[in-house]
């Protein structure tokens, strides 16, 4: 397991898009790991909120929570899981480059602060804001308090809701390549949201809070609302939170 490293700039990585048949043997490999993984990532969430204002290298694993989720999850959707790789380059607060992998479709995304971003090579558009009637999204509020909670889900309730798979990776990918009008989080770790927020930001899309600030790597628990462009991120608001 890699261990936090001293220098003046900072990395984070997460996980999150995997396809595989085999329930046993995964399971097998999985759990096998889970307990030295669990204890190591605990180590560095604490390295990362103490160092990252310091501007220190932190090298951050995949999440073991991710990795059981997924495995859980095997046999019950065909075999297929979202499962991925994610890694983001940060100084002083500021995201430069990230990269997420989804095994799943052997997809590869890139992007660089003000140079764009991209799927396998082919530079991602701004997409045209939605005209459906009816918005399509994700509403994650596991740790939201229960009455803001209930409230928002009985606002997202007047669209078409697509079910969470626990997995940032193609959370952030599909609203980047606009396959979904908006995702909403509650609970905020850097190496799960900062790799696709530069990704989405760079497609054209947009990651703030509802009050309009944007989002960075120091928030940890408050509504966080991504749309693949202004003018849907700007009607999700509106639906989910009012004016």
């Amino acid at each position: 397991m890699t261990r936090p490293v001293r220098s003046r700039t900072a990395w984070g990585a997460g996980s999150t898009s995997h396809r595989d048949t085999r329930k046993p043997a995964a399971q097998s490999h999985f759990s096998g790991k889970r307990k030295k993984l669990t204890t190591d990532t605990a180590a560095l969430k604490i390295s990362v909120h103490a160092h990252t204002a310091e501007n220190e290298v932190l090298l951050l694993p995949a999440e073991a929570d991710y990795t059981k989720d997924c495995v859980a999850e095997l046999g019950q959707n065909d075999g297929v899981c979202p499962f991925g790789t994610m890694v983001v380059l940060v100084e002083r607060g500021v995201l430069l480059a990230s990269a997420i992998f989804l095994l799943e479709g052997d997809r590869m995304y890139l992007a660089a602060r003000g140079l764009g971003a991209f799927c396998n090579g082919v530079r991602i558009t701004s997409r045209t804001a939605t005209t459906a009637r009816e918005l399509t999204g994700s509403l994650y509020v596991r740790y939201m308090p229960e009455d803001l909670a209930a409230a928002l889900t009985e606002r997202a309730a007047l669209h078409q809701q697509v079910p969470g798979v626990i997995c940032a990776a193609h959370e952030y990918t599909q609203i980047a390549s606009g396959n979904k009008d908006y995702v909403h989080y509650y609970r905020l770790l850097p190496w799960d949201h900062a790799p696709g927020a530069l990704i989405v930001r760079e497609a054209g899309g947009v990651v703030r809070h509802p009050d309009g600030r944007e989002c960075d790597i120091f928030d940890t628990r408050e509504s966080t609302l991504l749309a693949p462009d202004e003018p849907t991120w700007e009607l999700a608001r509106r639906e989910l939170f009012g004016d």
